[in-house]
Protein backbone atom coordinates (compact mmCIF):
# COMPACT_ATOMS: atom_id res chain seq x y z
CA UNK A 1 0.00 0.00 0.00
CA UNK A 2 2.33 2.49 1.11
CA UNK A 3 4.48 2.23 -2.33
CA UNK A 4 1.81 1.84 -4.31
CA UNK A 5 0.55 5.57 -2.89
CA UNK A 6 4.16 6.88 -2.74
CA UNK A 7 4.02 5.53 -7.10
CA UNK A 8 0.73 7.65 -7.45
CA UNK A 9 1.73 10.41 -5.92
CA UNK A 10 5.06 10.67 -8.02
CA UNK A 11 3.63 9.86 -10.84
CA UNK A 12 1.03 13.27 -10.45
CA UNK A 13 4.06 15.24 -10.09
CA UNK A 14 5.28 14.06 -13.15
CA UNK A 15 2.61 14.50 -15.02
CA UNK A 16 1.38 17.75 -13.61
CA UNK A 17 4.50 19.65 -13.38
CA UNK A 18 3.57 21.44 -10.62
CA UNK A 19 7.17 21.95 -8.80
CA UNK A 20 10.65 23.60 -10.14
CA UNK A 21 13.54 23.25 -8.43
CA UNK A 22 14.17 25.30 -6.29
CA UNK A 23 10.79 26.23 -5.17
CA UNK A 24 9.54 27.14 -1.65
CA UNK A 25 6.32 24.76 -1.05
CA UNK A 26 4.00 25.36 1.84
CA UNK A 27 2.01 22.77 2.78
CA UNK A 28 -1.45 23.59 3.92
CA UNK A 29 -2.06 21.10 6.74
CA UNK A 30 -4.90 21.39 9.75
CA UNK A 31 -3.35 18.40 11.22
CA UNK A 32 -5.62 15.69 9.99
CA UNK A 33 -5.11 12.83 7.62
CA UNK A 34 -5.06 14.00 4.22
CA UNK A 35 -2.95 17.36 5.16
CA UNK A 36 -0.58 15.40 7.11
CA UNK A 37 -0.34 12.53 4.84
CA UNK A 38 0.29 15.19 1.89
CA UNK A 39 3.07 16.57 4.04
CA UNK A 40 4.45 12.93 4.54
CA UNK A 41 4.48 12.04 0.59
CA UNK A 42 5.75 15.35 0.07
CA UNK A 43 8.68 15.23 2.35
CA UNK A 44 10.16 11.96 0.74
CA UNK A 45 10.85 13.50 -2.44
CA UNK A 46 11.45 17.11 -1.73
CA UNK A 47 15.41 16.69 -1.81
CA UNK A 48 15.23 14.77 -4.88
CA UNK A 49 13.31 17.57 -6.67
CA UNK A 50 15.28 20.61 -4.47
CA UNK A 51 12.39 21.88 -3.17
CA UNK A 52 12.49 23.61 0.04
CA UNK A 53 9.12 22.39 2.64
CA UNK A 54 7.43 25.07 4.83
CA UNK A 55 4.27 24.05 7.25
CA UNK A 56 1.38 26.10 7.13
CA UNK A 57 -1.65 26.16 9.53
CA UNK A 58 -4.50 28.41 10.20
CA UNK A 59 -6.09 28.21 13.52
CA UNK A 60 -10.09 28.55 12.67
CA UNK A 61 -10.50 28.56 16.65
CA UNK A 62 -13.55 27.31 16.16
CA UNK A 63 -13.13 23.98 18.20
CA UNK A 64 -11.62 25.59 21.24
CA UNK A 65 -8.94 23.55 22.73
CA UNK A 66 -9.18 21.46 20.08
CA UNK A 67 -7.97 23.74 17.79
CA UNK A 68 -5.35 24.96 19.78
CA UNK A 69 -4.10 21.68 20.22
CA UNK A 70 -3.97 21.15 16.28
CA UNK A 71 -1.86 24.05 15.97
CA UNK A 72 0.87 22.72 18.66
CA UNK A 73 0.47 19.13 16.40
CA UNK A 74 1.50 21.05 13.47
CA UNK A 75 4.15 22.68 14.96
CA UNK A 76 6.29 20.04 16.50
CA UNK A 77 5.81 18.31 13.71
CA UNK A 78 7.73 21.09 11.81
CA UNK A 79 10.20 21.25 14.58
CA UNK A 80 11.06 17.60 14.52
CA UNK A 81 11.54 17.48 10.85
CA UNK A 82 13.69 21.33 11.36
CA UNK A 83 11.07 22.71 8.95
CA UNK A 84 9.89 26.20 9.03
CA UNK A 85 6.27 26.71 10.60
CA UNK A 86 3.92 29.98 9.27
CA UNK A 87 1.00 29.62 11.73
CA UNK A 88 -1.92 32.52 11.93
CA UNK A 89 -4.98 32.40 14.53
CA UNK A 90 -8.61 33.73 12.54
CA UNK A 91 -11.59 33.96 14.79
CA UNK A 92 -13.69 32.81 11.75
CA UNK A 93 -17.30 32.38 13.67
CA UNK A 94 -16.88 36.05 14.82
CA UNK A 95 -15.83 36.73 10.94
CA UNK A 96 -18.26 34.92 9.46
CA UNK A 97 -20.66 36.45 12.24
CA UNK A 98 -20.03 40.11 11.66
CA UNK A 99 -20.24 39.88 7.64
CA UNK A 100 -23.37 37.66 7.89
CA UNK A 101 -21.73 34.61 5.79
CA UNK A 102 -21.90 31.08 5.40
CA UNK A 103 -19.29 29.76 7.93
CA UNK A 104 -17.04 27.32 5.53
CA UNK A 105 -17.10 30.08 2.61
CA UNK A 106 -15.67 32.43 5.32
CA UNK A 107 -13.30 29.98 6.81
CA UNK A 108 -12.32 29.15 2.91
CA UNK A 109 -12.15 32.42 2.49
CA UNK A 110 -9.94 33.52 4.90
CA UNK A 111 -7.63 30.19 4.79
CA UNK A 112 -6.96 30.92 1.03
CA UNK A 113 -6.26 34.79 1.50
CA UNK A 114 -3.56 33.92 4.38
CA UNK A 115 -2.07 31.48 1.57
CA UNK A 116 -1.83 34.32 -0.71
CA UNK A 117 -0.56 37.02 1.49
CA UNK A 118 2.37 34.40 2.46
CA UNK A 119 3.11 34.32 -1.70
CA UNK A 120 2.45 38.03 -2.10
CA UNK A 121 4.96 38.60 0.67
CA UNK A 122 7.70 36.47 -1.26
CA UNK A 123 7.68 33.96 1.27
CA UNK A 124 6.37 30.81 -0.37
CA UNK A 125 6.78 29.78 -4.35
CA UNK A 126 3.77 27.58 -3.88
CA UNK A 127 0.97 26.51 -1.56
CA UNK A 128 -0.01 22.42 -1.43
CA UNK A 129 -3.60 21.40 -0.30
CA UNK A 130 -4.71 18.11 0.38
CA UNK A 131 -7.60 17.80 -1.71
CA UNK A 132 -8.19 13.96 -2.21
CA UNK A 133 -10.14 12.03 -4.60
CA UNK A 134 -13.00 11.82 -2.14
CA UNK A 135 -12.99 15.77 -1.89
CA UNK A 136 -13.19 15.70 -5.24
CA UNK A 137 -16.05 13.14 -5.47
CA UNK A 138 -17.71 14.79 -2.95
CA UNK A 139 -17.82 17.92 -4.53
CA UNK A 140 -19.07 16.68 -8.14
CA UNK A 141 -22.09 15.30 -6.23
CA UNK A 142 -22.83 18.62 -4.54
CA UNK A 143 -22.19 20.54 -8.12
CA UNK A 144 -24.88 17.77 -9.41
CA UNK A 145 -27.17 18.49 -6.95
CA UNK A 146 -26.70 22.19 -7.10
CA UNK A 147 -27.80 21.77 -11.13
CA UNK A 148 -24.19 22.80 -12.29
CA UNK A 149 -23.25 22.36 -15.63
CA UNK A 150 -19.83 20.90 -17.44
CA UNK A 151 -17.94 23.81 -15.82
CA UNK A 152 -19.28 23.07 -12.05
CA UNK A 153 -18.40 19.48 -12.77
CA UNK A 154 -14.61 20.11 -13.31
CA UNK A 155 -14.88 20.45 -9.79
CA UNK A 156 -11.59 20.86 -7.60
CA UNK A 157 -9.08 22.11 -10.21
CA UNK A 158 -5.54 20.80 -9.65
CA UNK A 159 -3.91 24.17 -9.72
CA UNK A 160 -5.18 27.63 -8.81
CA UNK A 161 -3.80 30.54 -10.54
CA UNK A 162 -0.72 28.21 -11.20
CA UNK A 163 0.42 28.95 -7.47
CA UNK A 164 -1.91 26.70 -5.33
CA UNK A 165 -1.58 23.38 -6.07
CA UNK A 166 -3.43 19.55 -5.31
CA UNK A 167 -1.25 16.75 -5.48
CA UNK A 168 -3.66 14.37 -3.91
CA UNK A 169 -6.36 14.49 -6.03
CA UNK A 170 -5.90 10.91 -7.99
CA UNK A 171 -5.38 8.84 -4.42
CA UNK A 172 -8.45 8.18 -2.49
CA UNK A 173 -9.06 8.84 1.66
CA UNK A 174 -8.72 5.43 1.94
CA UNK A 175 -5.17 5.12 0.40
CA UNK A 176 -4.43 7.99 2.13
CA UNK A 177 -5.20 6.42 5.93
CA UNK A 178 -3.77 3.08 4.70
CA UNK A 179 -0.63 4.42 4.01
CA UNK A 180 -0.11 6.56 7.22
CA UNK A 181 -1.16 3.52 9.40
CA UNK A 182 1.22 1.81 7.46
CA UNK A 183 4.13 3.79 8.29
CA UNK A 184 2.97 4.56 11.66
CA UNK A 185 2.19 8.31 11.22
CA UNK A 186 -0.33 9.95 13.74
CA UNK A 187 -2.70 12.65 12.61
CA UNK A 188 -5.08 14.77 14.33
CA UNK A 189 -9.13 14.09 13.78
CA UNK A 190 -11.49 16.96 13.61
CA UNK A 191 -14.97 16.21 15.03
CA UNK A 192 -16.55 18.93 13.23
CA UNK A 193 -16.11 16.56 9.93
CA UNK A 194 -19.03 13.99 11.37
CA UNK A 195 -21.13 17.32 11.99
CA UNK A 196 -24.39 16.47 9.77
CA UNK A 197 -25.35 19.80 10.07
CA UNK A 198 -23.18 20.72 7.18
CA UNK A 199 -24.13 19.31 3.75
CA UNK A 200 -20.72 18.07 2.65
CA UNK A 201 -20.43 15.85 5.78
CA UNK A 202 -23.74 14.27 4.96
CA UNK A 203 -22.71 13.87 1.29
CA UNK A 204 -19.16 12.31 2.47
CA UNK A 205 -20.92 10.10 5.79
CA UNK A 206 -24.09 8.82 3.94
CA UNK A 207 -24.73 9.60 0.29
CA UNK A 208 -21.14 8.59 -1.15
CA UNK A 209 -20.95 5.60 1.31
CA UNK A 210 -24.06 4.62 0.04
CA UNK A 211 -23.16 4.82 -3.83
CA UNK A 212 -20.20 2.85 -2.60
CA UNK A 213 -21.75 -0.14 -1.48
CA UNK A 214 -24.85 -0.23 -3.26
CA UNK A 215 -24.35 0.75 -7.01
CA UNK A 216 -20.72 1.09 -7.80
CA UNK A 217 -17.50 0.60 -5.56
CA UNK A 218 -15.95 2.23 -7.88
CA UNK A 219 -17.62 5.83 -7.37
CA UNK A 220 -14.80 7.87 -6.14
CA UNK A 221 -12.66 6.80 -8.87
CA UNK A 222 -15.32 7.47 -11.87
CA UNK A 223 -16.58 10.69 -10.13
CA UNK A 224 -12.67 12.07 -10.17
CA UNK A 225 -12.27 10.96 -13.49
CA UNK A 226 -15.94 12.89 -14.57
CA UNK A 227 -14.30 16.01 -13.04
CA UNK A 228 -11.18 15.34 -15.37
CA UNK A 229 -12.75 14.92 -18.42
CA UNK A 230 -15.38 18.09 -17.72
CA UNK A 231 -12.09 20.31 -17.07
CA UNK A 232 -10.65 19.38 -20.35
CA UNK A 233 -14.33 19.88 -22.39
CA UNK A 234 -14.77 23.26 -20.82
CA UNK A 235 -11.10 24.40 -21.33
CA UNK A 236 -11.57 23.87 -24.89
CA UNK A 237 -14.74 25.43 -25.47
CA UNK A 238 -14.05 28.13 -23.14
CA UNK A 239 -10.84 28.53 -25.00
CA UNK A 240 -12.93 28.63 -28.66
CA UNK A 241 -15.67 30.94 -27.03
CA UNK A 242 -12.78 33.35 -26.80
CA UNK A 243 -11.40 33.23 -29.69
CA UNK A 244 -14.76 33.89 -31.04
CA UNK A 245 -15.13 37.19 -28.60
CA UNK A 246 -11.90 38.27 -29.97
CA UNK A 247 -13.44 37.88 -33.80
CA UNK A 248 -16.37 39.18 -33.05
CA UNK A 249 -17.19 41.24 -30.01
CA UNK A 250 -16.66 45.51 -30.08
CA UNK A 251 -16.04 47.30 -26.94
CA UNK A 252 -17.12 50.88 -26.90
CA UNK A 253 -18.27 53.46 -24.32
CA UNK A 254 -18.55 51.03 -21.95
CA UNK A 255 -20.59 48.56 -23.94
CA UNK A 256 -19.80 45.35 -25.32
CA UNK A 257 -21.51 44.22 -28.59
CA UNK A 258 -21.73 40.70 -29.79
CA UNK A 259 -23.28 40.32 -33.82
CA UNK A 260 -26.58 38.68 -33.60
CA UNK A 261 -25.98 36.83 -36.88
CA UNK A 262 -22.88 35.15 -35.90
CA UNK A 263 -24.11 34.31 -32.70
CA UNK A 264 -26.97 32.47 -34.12
CA UNK A 265 -24.73 30.06 -36.04
CA UNK A 266 -23.00 29.01 -33.12
CA UNK A 267 -23.83 25.34 -31.71
CA UNK A 268 -25.61 25.51 -28.43
CA UNK A 269 -23.08 24.44 -26.03
CA UNK A 270 -20.02 27.18 -27.65
CA UNK A 271 -22.84 29.84 -27.41
CA UNK A 272 -23.57 29.33 -24.14
CA UNK A 273 -20.07 29.91 -23.57
CA UNK A 274 -19.59 32.88 -25.46
CA UNK A 275 -22.84 34.68 -23.56
CA UNK A 276 -20.98 33.36 -20.08
CA UNK A 277 -17.49 34.98 -21.17
CA UNK A 278 -18.99 38.22 -22.33
CA UNK A 279 -20.74 38.53 -18.99
CA UNK A 280 -17.87 37.65 -17.21
CA UNK A 281 -15.69 39.88 -19.06
CA UNK A 282 -17.82 42.54 -18.42
CA UNK A 283 -18.00 42.30 -14.48
CA UNK A 284 -20.74 40.08 -14.06
CA UNK A 285 -21.67 36.39 -12.20
CA UNK A 286 -22.18 34.34 -15.30
CA UNK A 287 -21.83 31.62 -13.29
CA UNK A 288 -24.93 32.49 -11.16
CA UNK A 289 -27.39 31.93 -14.08
CA UNK A 290 -29.01 28.68 -14.05
CA UNK A 291 -29.97 26.33 -16.99
CA UNK A 292 -33.14 27.58 -17.10
CA UNK A 293 -32.19 32.09 -17.24
CA UNK A 294 -29.22 31.01 -19.96
CA UNK A 295 -31.98 29.43 -22.18
CA UNK A 296 -34.27 32.09 -21.67
CA UNK A 297 -31.20 34.42 -22.81
CA UNK A 298 -30.40 32.49 -25.72
CA UNK A 299 -33.94 32.83 -27.04
CA UNK A 300 -33.87 36.81 -26.41
CA UNK A 301 -31.01 36.50 -28.78
CA UNK A 302 -32.56 34.42 -31.05
CA UNK A 303 -35.74 36.15 -31.96
CA UNK A 304 -35.72 39.62 -33.73
CA UNK A 305 -32.76 41.65 -34.51
CA UNK A 306 -34.12 44.55 -32.41
CA UNK A 307 -35.50 45.91 -29.29
CA UNK A 308 -35.81 44.56 -25.75
CA UNK A 309 -34.15 44.20 -22.95
CA UNK A 310 -32.92 40.81 -20.65
CA UNK A 311 -31.68 42.11 -17.12
CA UNK A 312 -28.61 40.08 -15.62
CA UNK A 313 -27.31 39.82 -12.21
CA UNK A 314 -24.80 43.20 -10.90
CA UNK A 315 -27.14 45.84 -12.37
CA UNK A 316 -25.84 44.82 -15.87
CA UNK A 317 -28.12 44.46 -18.97
CA UNK A 318 -28.36 42.77 -22.77
CA UNK A 319 -30.43 44.84 -25.34
CA UNK A 320 -31.12 43.96 -28.80
CA UNK A 321 -29.89 47.07 -31.49
CA UNK A 322 -29.64 47.27 -34.81
CA UNK A 323 -28.88 43.51 -35.73
CA UNK A 324 -26.42 43.25 -32.44
CA UNK A 325 -26.51 42.14 -28.37
CA UNK A 326 -25.42 44.73 -26.61
CA UNK A 327 -24.35 44.15 -22.72
CA UNK A 328 -24.24 47.30 -20.68
CA UNK A 329 -24.65 48.94 -16.96
CA UNK A 330 -28.21 49.74 -15.95
CA UNK A 331 -28.35 53.52 -16.48
CA UNK A 332 -27.45 55.63 -13.22
CA UNK A 333 -26.93 59.09 -15.07
CA UNK A 334 -29.77 62.00 -14.64
CA UNK A 335 -32.58 61.29 -17.23
CA UNK A 336 -32.43 64.93 -18.24
CA UNK A 337 -29.54 67.85 -18.49
CA UNK A 338 -29.42 71.55 -18.93
CA UNK A 339 -25.51 72.99 -18.61
CA UNK A 340 -24.83 76.54 -19.76
CA UNK A 341 -21.67 76.75 -22.02
CA UNK A 342 -19.04 78.98 -21.48
CA UNK A 343 -16.51 79.91 -24.69
CA UNK A 344 -13.51 79.10 -23.60
CA UNK A 345 -14.35 76.42 -21.85
CA UNK A 346 -15.19 72.49 -21.25
CA UNK A 347 -18.45 70.61 -19.63
CA UNK A 348 -18.54 66.80 -18.43
CA UNK A 349 -21.74 64.66 -19.02
CA UNK A 350 -22.38 62.70 -16.00
CA UNK A 351 -23.11 59.12 -16.86
CA UNK A 352 -21.69 59.27 -20.36
CA UNK A 353 -17.96 59.60 -19.10
CA UNK A 354 -17.78 62.37 -22.10
CA UNK A 355 -15.97 65.58 -21.63
CA UNK A 356 -16.47 68.43 -24.66
CA UNK A 357 -14.52 71.57 -24.87
CA UNK A 358 -15.27 74.31 -26.33
CA UNK A 359 -12.89 77.23 -27.82
CA UNK A 360 -12.83 79.77 -30.81
CA UNK A 361 -10.49 79.70 -33.50
CA UNK A 362 -9.66 82.66 -35.53
CA UNK A 363 -9.66 81.53 -38.99
CA UNK A 364 -7.24 84.39 -39.93
CA UNK A 365 -4.42 83.31 -37.19
CA UNK A 366 -4.34 79.68 -38.10
CA UNK A 367 -2.49 79.27 -41.20
CA UNK A 368 -3.99 75.79 -42.71
CA UNK A 369 -4.00 74.16 -39.23
CA UNK A 370 -6.76 72.94 -39.53
CA UNK A 371 -7.99 70.67 -42.80
CA UNK A 372 -11.21 70.69 -44.43
CA UNK A 373 -13.18 68.09 -42.51
CA UNK A 374 -12.25 69.58 -38.97
CA UNK A 375 -13.76 73.23 -40.29
CA UNK A 376 -16.95 71.32 -41.57
CA UNK A 377 -17.30 70.02 -37.74
CA UNK A 378 -17.02 74.00 -36.42
CA UNK A 379 -19.68 76.79 -36.48
CA UNK A 380 -19.50 80.19 -37.56
CA UNK A 381 -19.19 82.32 -34.44
CA UNK A 382 -20.25 85.25 -36.20
CA UNK A 383 -24.08 83.72 -36.83
CA UNK A 384 -25.40 82.32 -33.55
CA UNK A 385 -26.08 83.77 -30.47
CA UNK A 386 -26.15 83.49 -27.09
CA UNK A 387 -26.39 82.36 -24.44
CA UNK A 388 -25.44 78.78 -25.84
CA UNK A 389 -26.66 75.64 -24.04
CA UNK A 390 -25.33 71.95 -23.61
CA UNK A 391 -28.47 69.74 -23.53
CA UNK A 392 -29.88 66.06 -24.03
CA UNK A 393 -31.72 65.14 -26.83
CA UNK A 394 -35.78 65.55 -25.85
CA UNK A 395 -38.79 64.35 -27.92
CA UNK A 396 -40.22 66.82 -31.06
CA UNK A 397 -36.13 67.98 -31.58
CA UNK A 398 -35.65 69.06 -35.02
CA UNK A 399 -32.39 69.53 -37.14
CA UNK A 400 -31.23 70.96 -40.39
CA UNK A 401 -27.66 69.40 -40.59
CA UNK A 402 -25.55 71.16 -43.67
CA UNK A 403 -27.15 69.55 -46.62
CA UNK A 404 -30.69 69.38 -45.86
CA UNK A 405 -33.63 71.97 -47.34
CA UNK A 406 -35.36 71.92 -44.61
CA UNK A 407 -35.22 70.77 -40.63
CA UNK A 408 -36.07 66.93 -40.05
CA UNK A 409 -36.91 64.64 -36.95
CA UNK A 410 -33.31 64.46 -34.78
CA UNK A 411 -35.17 61.18 -33.94
CA UNK A 412 -34.77 60.00 -37.46
CA UNK A 413 -31.36 61.35 -38.00
CA UNK A 414 -29.99 59.44 -34.95
CA UNK A 415 -31.79 56.23 -35.93
CA UNK A 416 -30.49 56.35 -39.23
CA UNK A 417 -26.53 56.91 -37.58
CA UNK A 418 -27.73 53.51 -35.35
CA UNK A 419 -27.25 55.35 -31.87
CA UNK A 420 -30.00 53.31 -29.91
CA UNK A 421 -33.06 54.40 -28.00
CA UNK A 422 -31.30 54.21 -24.33
CA UNK A 423 -28.12 56.15 -25.51
CA UNK A 424 -30.54 58.23 -27.90
CA UNK A 425 -31.72 59.74 -24.57
CA UNK A 426 -28.69 61.41 -23.29
CA UNK A 427 -27.19 61.82 -26.62
CA UNK A 428 -25.40 65.89 -26.19
CA UNK A 429 -26.94 68.51 -28.45
CA UNK A 430 -25.78 72.28 -28.22
CA UNK A 431 -28.58 74.93 -28.58
CA UNK A 432 -28.01 79.09 -29.20
CA UNK A 433 -31.03 80.64 -27.86
CA UNK A 434 -33.94 77.70 -29.37
CA UNK A 435 -32.18 76.47 -32.33
CA UNK A 436 -30.11 73.35 -32.25
CA UNK A 437 -26.61 74.21 -34.10
CA UNK A 438 -24.53 70.90 -33.30
CA UNK A 439 -25.19 67.27 -32.86
CA UNK A 440 -22.43 64.90 -31.07
CA UNK A 441 -21.13 62.69 -34.40
CA UNK A 442 -23.90 64.52 -36.87
CA UNK A 443 -23.25 67.90 -39.02
CA UNK A 444 -23.64 70.76 -37.64
CA UNK A 445 -26.67 73.01 -38.50
CA UNK A 446 -26.87 74.60 -42.12
CA UNK A 447 -26.93 78.27 -41.54
CA UNK A 448 -24.32 78.06 -39.29
CA UNK A 449 -22.02 75.98 -41.03
CA UNK A 450 -18.28 77.82 -41.94
CA UNK A 451 -17.46 79.10 -45.12
CA UNK A 452 -14.95 80.61 -46.83
CA UNK A 453 -16.21 83.78 -45.65
CA UNK A 454 -15.99 83.00 -41.63
CA UNK A 455 -13.16 84.40 -39.54
CA UNK A 456 -13.81 83.39 -36.18
CA UNK A 457 -15.14 79.03 -35.83
CA UNK A 458 -16.82 77.58 -32.70
CA UNK A 459 -14.18 74.40 -32.25
CA UNK A 460 -16.17 71.39 -29.62
CA UNK A 461 -13.53 68.73 -29.47
CA UNK A 462 -14.44 65.48 -27.31
CA UNK A 463 -12.79 63.33 -24.96
CA UNK A 464 -13.38 60.09 -22.75
CA UNK A 465 -13.75 61.77 -18.89
CA UNK A 466 -10.52 61.30 -17.00
CA UNK A 467 -8.44 60.90 -20.12
CA UNK A 468 -6.69 63.07 -22.83
CA UNK A 469 -8.60 64.36 -26.04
Amino acid sequence: MSDKVQRKFNACLEEKKFFSAGDRVGVAISGGGDSVGLFHLLERVALQKGLQLVLVHLNHKLRGADSDEDESFVKELARSHDLPFFCRGIDVAAEASREGANLEATARRLRYEFFQSLMEEGRLDKIATGHTANDQAETVLLRLLRGSGTEGLGGIYPTLEGRIVRPLLNITRQELLGFLEENHLPFRIDQSNFDRRFLRNRVRAELLPKLEQEFNPQIVTLLSELAERSRDEEDYLRGEAERWLEQWATSTEGRHSLPLGALSRLVPALERRVLRAAIRGFGGRSASLTHDQMEALRRFAATGSGGGKFPLPRNLIIRKEFGHLVLTKQETAPRTYRYPVKVPGEQEIPGLGLVLQFKIVDTRTIQGKYNSEEWEKGVDWQKICTPLVLRNWEVGDRFQPVGRRKPVKLKELLYRHKVSAPRKRLWPLLTAGEQIIWVKNLSVESHVAVTPETRQILVIEERKAGGRK
